[in-house]
């Protein structure tokens, strides 16, 4: 785009970034601008988009109170026939999740004895290891005192033969 000496302080101007507003944003710069064609516009093109649910298109130009009114009870109609099919849907579910609490409870007690269990055979592990240890301990005695008395009985023997030759 070519803008000439003319125009260099008209529209459309070259933009080499965009921006985004909101249309909260451009409602508000819209209500500073209270005299402008354009403000009033935007106005009527926010609340109406607003009016009819959030939808982004404008609202026909022949919108009368009647039809809004229509708008609004087809609207609040549409919001209790969701409802009443949520209500349905709860009560079907009652049951079921009251099913689904009874089983968890009871998965939560098996584990509740499981844990217990866990906790005793930790316990009585525990109380293995130390007499295995206990029993090692005496063995390794055993193997001392049976070592020395087989060296005593040696040295019997040997004095019992060197008396006998």
């Amino acid at each position: 785009m070519r803008l000439s000496s003319a125009n260099a302080n008209s529209y459309p101007h070259r933009q080499t970034r965009l921006a985004v507003y909101t249309r909260r944003t451009v409602l508000n710069v819209a209500m500073l601008l209270r005299d402008s064609a354009v403000a009033r516009q935007v106005r009527a093109y926010l609340l109406d988009a607003e009016e009819h649910g959030g939808d982004h298109t404008p609202a026909p130009a022949t919108c009368t109170p009647l039809s809004a009114h229509t708008a609004l009870a087809s609207r609040v109609s549409g919001t209790e026939r969701a409802l009443s099919e949520i209500g349905s849907v709860l009560q079907e579910l009652g049951p079921v999740i009251h099913h689904m609490s009874i089983r968890l409870a009871r998965v939560d007690q098996r584990l509740e004895d499981v844990d217990r269990r866990l906790t005793e055979v930790n316990r009585r592990s525990a109380n293995t290891d130390r007499v295995v240890c206990e029993m090692s301990h005496r063995l390794a005695d055993m193997r001392s005192d049976l070592n020395h008395v087989m060296r005593e009985q040696a040295v019997h023997r040997a004095r019992r033969e060197s008396s006998a030759s």
